[in-house]
């Protein structure tokens, strides 16, 4: 195939994907860091990133989820370092609900029994 009906065939794509946002725009990308493992090391269930991946998938119309090859996080607390292996999870969205993401966070947080869970929200350029 000639490279400019490949990437023409992209380009429609993404435009189907994120509609006007194809040529140049503003968005948000939220990034989300869930641990693979409870607290007593016991791995959480796939079904429960599949449900995540679907709500998510919903209600944005898109998600990436970065599910099969878990990325290491190391934090110290009180002196003490921990260690992590998670998933993560990225949506691009229009407008930064940040009461809507809190609330996700926090339901997150008690659904996966941690006490945090890491949520960053970006603005960022599509292009």
């Amino acid at each position: 195939m000639p490279r400019n009906v490949l990437l023409a065939g992209w380009f429609h794509v993404a435009a189907e994907l994120f509609g006007t946002h194809a040529v140049s725009s503003r968005m948000h990308l939220v990034r989300l860091y869930l641990p693979v493992r409870d607290n007593a090391g016991q791995a959480f269930p796939v079904a429960m990133f599949r449900t995540i991946e679907a709500e998510l998938s919903h209600r944005f119309g898109g998600v990436t989820a970065h599910l099969a090859a878990p990325a290491s996080g190391l934090w110290r607390e009180s002196g003490k370092l921990h260690a992590d292996e998670v998933v993560i999870f990225e949506v691009l969205t229009d407008e930064a609900d940040r009461g809507w993401w809190t609330a996700y966070r926090e339901r997150l947080a008690r659904d996966f029994r941690q006490k945090q869970i890491l949520l960053m929200l970006q603005a960022v350029e599509v292009v």
